[in-house]
C-alpha cells in the first residue's frame, strides 16, 4: 500500500507505521540534541561527540528512533540537521541563531521546569 502525500509523493505502509510511531518506543531529535550540546556545553567536541554517539546509536542514542529528521524514507529531511550541526560545529555560539524568533518564545525557561518537577515530587504516588 502506498499513502499519497500532499507533495505528490508517495510513503509505503512501512514508512507511514514508521512516522506514526509505536507504544514504548525510544525517541530522540537529533537537531535538538546537537543545538543542546552547544549551548550547554559550548565546545565544538561536545557538538561532535553528540553527533558521532548518534551515528553510532550510543549513549542516550541507543536504542531509540529519530522523531523529528527521520533520514530513512525522507533523506530531504537531513538539511536542517546539516544546517544546524555544520553551523554549530564552525561556532558553537550560534545555537542561539536556532533558538531566537521560534522556541524561545513558547519553550519551559528553567523555572518553570523546576515548577513543574516540584509538583510532581509533591503528589502522592
Amino acid at each position: 500500500m502506498r499513502v499519497l502525500l500532499s507533495d505528490g509523493s508517495g510513503l509505503t505502509s512501512r514508512q507511514v507505521a514508521t512516522i506514526l510511531g509505536r507504544a514504548g518506543t525510544r525517541t530522540h531529535q537529533l537537531v535538538i540534541a546537537v543545538l543542546g550540546a552547544a549551548q550547554h556545553q559550548a565546545t565544538r567536541r561536545a557538538v561532535g561527540r553528540t553527533l558521532v554517539d548518534a551515528a553510532l546509536r550510543r549513549g542516550p542514542f541507543e536504542g531509540s528512533v529519530e522523531e523529528l529528521t527521520p533520514l530513512r524514507g525522507d533523506p530531504r529531511s537531513a538539511v536542517p540537521l546539516l544546517a544546524a550541526s555544520a553551523a554549530v560545529l564552525a561556532r558553537p555560539a550560534w545555537w542561539s541563531v536556532f533558538s531566537q524568533g521560534a522556541v524561545s518564545r513558547y519553550a519551559l525557561t528553567p523555572e518553570a521546569w523546576a515548577a513543574i518537577l516540584g509538583r510532581r515530587s509533591a503528589e502522592p504516588p
